[in-house]
């Protein structure tokens, strides 16, 4: 249930990922639309996704402030995956947004612009700023809508000062980005909806860890537990090892 005398967060837009609102909207695709959202049907997610997500849902109009479903849910939930979806997207998010944009002109602005009118016209702060701007752009890529070159968003950070440090490790992650497959095919960075992390082992080769873009804390403790697995077929591998050598 969401508390109704803070209305707040319908000044908050979403800074979730797009990618998790899609994944929630795909979901109900799946299986059927509540007639009120609330944290029992996002059970997978995490607590401070869910209060994301429901922020997210009341400043698009698709839920009320009690949780309960509106028609536009209904209806972008019904486009996905079919040829109404960037016309859904276009119609019933997009048009939230107008009163942040307000006379900002989307197709010359700035990143910097973009950002400012954000900062001035909602309770957003600090990286939720950036989060929030990240949203919107999606939306109006999804949407098919024409907008600044500027508004481009870097997904990788961090990752120049690294290969000016350590030209060895900065090599290395250049040589695991480009990874083929065995058919010789270049295989993506990382799938939709995820981020990659290098994993560098002194001697071997270097691998990687791909996670979804919303882990959670708890997440972590079921990807630590896999480290027991990780053990055994270390072990299973050395003892191998030592019977060739017998």
């Amino acid at each position: 249930m969401i508390n109704t005398t803070d209305t707040k967060d319908t000044f908050t837009p979403p800074y979730l990922p797009f990618s998790a609102f899609k994944r929630f909207v795909q979901t109900l695709k799946d299986t059927a639309v509540p007639s009120q959202i609330d944290r029992s049907v996002m059970p997978k997610m995490s607590g401070t996704m869910q209060s994301q997500m429901i922020s997210a849902l009341c400043f698009l109009g698709m839920i009320d402030q009690a949780g309960k479903t509106q028609p536009q849910l209904e209806e972008i939930v019904s486009a996905y995956g079919t040829e109404k979806w960037k016309s859904s997207i276009e119609e019933y998010i997009v048009p939230k947004y107008s009163p942040i944009i307000g006379d900002l002109n989307i197709e010359t602005a700035t990143s910097s612009h973009l950002n400012g009118v954000f900062r001035e016209n909602t309770n957003a702060e600090g990286e939720t700023v950036k989060k929030s701007v990240r949203f919107y752009v999606k939306a109006l890529n999804e949407a098919g809508i024409k907008y600044s070159p500027h508004f481009k968003i870097r997904e990788v950070r961090g990752t120049r000062s690294t290969k000016k440090n350590n030209p060895k490790r900065a090599n290395s992650e250049h040589n695991l980005q480009n990874q083929s497959s065995p058919d010789g095919k270049e295989q993506n960075s990382s799938p939709n909806g995820c981020i990659q992390f290098p994993l560098y082992l002194p001697g071997k080769q270097p691998g990687r860890i791909v996670v979804p873009e919303d882990l959670s804390e708890s997440d972590c403790e079921l990807i630590a537990a896999t480290l027991d697995v990780l053990r055994a077929y270390a072990k299973q591998v050395f003892a191998n090892r030592k019977e060739v050598l017998k």
